[in-house]
């Protein structure tokens, strides 16, 4: 009689996980050494060959040496940080509030984080790139939905604008001035970009544009 040929069936998936099925009947795949290779003769005692092969070997050796990329990734938001990582960065945030305050350049930052590492904490670390970072992405847009929080209660505002020219960059920001009755007259920056010109028809679509976009 002859033999019949072995097919990876249910029990042999769930007796090793690390097999996949192909579509070649007989054939089955190796996620740990990225082979293909036959159990068709000898079914579950092809696997345990293959298993004690070198190359599969060492593949399963540097794997459980190894670790995953996202492993070394920071989880987004508070529910990533223990609690002395959100210690660190509050402290971050403050440090970079303090530039923006003072108008310090962010190079400063360069050497004040390494004070502090040197003196206070060594896993501060809040140089140029992540305090303007911090600055863009979180302290802007927390003080702009102050802004427009503030001027929902507000019925009457002047808006102010004025050209500078900065090299070859004609910057135009917009103020905003208003009475709160809380903190008294305030005048924000509502935007501050770069035109090309400074035409009449240019500047006033550009002002309505604004304030249109913060629904003012």
């Amino acid at each position: 009689m002859p033999k019949r040929r072995c097919t990876f069936t249910e029990s042999l998936q769930s007796e090793f996980t690390f097999l996949k099925k192909c579509e070649v009947i007989g054939k089955v795949f190796c996620t740990v050494c990225k082979a293909l290779f036959s159990i068709e003769h000898g079914g579950r005692s092809d696997i345990k060959q293959h298993m004690e092969k070198k190359k599969h070997t060492s593949a399963l050796s540097s794997t459980s040496k190894s670790y995953k990329v996202t492993s070394y990734f920071i989880k987004q938001g508070p529910a990533g940080l223990t609690s002395e990582g959100l210690k660190i960065a509050a402290e971050e945030g403050m440090f970079a509030f303090h530039t923006i305050v003072h108008n310090h350049s962010f190079r400063s930052m360069d050497c004040t984080t390494a004070l502090i590492k040197m003196l206070h904490e060594k896993k501060f670390s809040c140089a140029r790139t992540k305090c303007e970072s911090i600055i863009l992405n979180v302290l802007a847009p927390f003080a702009m939905d102050q802004i427009i929080d503030e001027l929902k209660a507000v019925n009457f505002a002047t808006v102010m604008i004025d050209t500078s020219n900065h090299t070859n960059l004609k910057i135009v920001p917009i103020l905003i001035r208003y009475f709160n009755p809380k903190t008294g007259v305030q005048i924000k920056v509502l935007e501050f970009t770069n035109l090309k010109g400074e035409t009449s028809d240019m500047l006033s679509s550009y002002i309505m544009k604004i304030l249109t976009k913060h629904k003012v």
